[in-house]
């Protein structure tokens, strides 16, 4: 009777139990993503040169995989009408808006070599709230748990949603852009050690952590859904870690961190 409510508490018949299967492939992969971060550790600050269609290519791949994944995660909030289902859909969207951005602060995209739009830190910072979405999605999803809403608030729920999410990417584009030379420096001509020295990627990663075990803490890892996003923030925390360690662009670590983020955004759109 008790191992029943146990697991009733931990479930939801909306969600797919994991199966011994679904567990076994996310703990592989969660332990290939490890494994392999490890062993390129003592590589990660080899420079490998600049690959010119590697930053548009790998950010487009990225922004599809999450436009199509927010556009999953909404057509199953509107089946199932679960709230937590609405805030990822919703922070996946953002991601791609900061995706974005972010295309269009780097330099190289145009003919004079300067960013089309912010300074010259517009496109640390924009990846720093690109990686921070994931987190920050995870913990107030998790924090609503498996509430669910009446059909009746449906519109209502999109709209406050919406609304919140447009005001974080208007926020984001004027911290990026309308302050594009106060904001504090952590990108010297591709050399980011400072994301690290100032304790912003540390931070980050003890987020990751953080939303990692809330993950935990909601569901055990006993429904599919938990067993993928799981995946999704170790492979951010080991983006994160692989990319402090290597602290400049171009370097084997950037590189590797950079595969690792587009396995992080792909993995629920290949899962639905």
């Amino acid at each position: 009777m008790g191992l029943e409510v146990f697991m009733a508490a931990h479930v939801h018949p909306l969600i797919p139990v994991a199966g011994p299967a679904q567990s076994i492939r996310g703990l592989a992969m969660c332990a290939i993503l490890i494994a392999c971060t490890l062993a390129l550790l003592p590589f990660a600050q080899i420079h490998l040169g600049l690959l010119p269609a590697f930053f548009p290519v790998y950010q487009t791949a990225v922004l599809g995989a999450c436009l199509l994944t927010s556009y999953l995660l909404f057509g199953h909030f509107r089946a199932t009408r679960l709230i937590p289902l609405l805030y990822l859909a919703a922070g996946y969207f953002y991601t791609a808006c900061v995706l974005v951005m972010q295309f269009l602060s780097f330099k190289g995209l145009s003919f004079s070599g300067e960013p089309l739009l912010g300074g010259p830190q517009s496109a640390i910072w924009l990846w720093f709230f690109w990686h921070l979405a994931p987190a920050t999605t995870i913990l107030l999803a998790t924090a609503k748990s498996f509430e669910t809403c009446s059909r009746e608030s449906v519109s209502r729920s999109v709209v406050q949603t919406g609304g919140w999410l447009l005001a974080c990417v208007a926020g984001t584009a004027i911290v990026v852009f309308g302050f594009a030379h106060e904001l504090p420096v952590m990108d010297v001509d591709g050399d980011f050690s400072r994301i690290t020295q100032s304790g912003l990627a540390p931070a980050l990663e003890l987020l990751l952590a953080w939303a990692l075990a809330g993950l935990w803490r909601a569901s055990r890892f006993r429904n599919v859904l938990h067993i993928w996003l799981a995946v999704v923030l170790v492979a951010l925390l080991c983006d994160n870690a692989i990319t402090m360690v290597a602290g400049s662009r171009n370097t084997l670590g950037w590189y590797a961190g950079r595969m690792g983020a587009l396995v992080a955004f792909s993995v629920l759109a290949v899962v639905y």
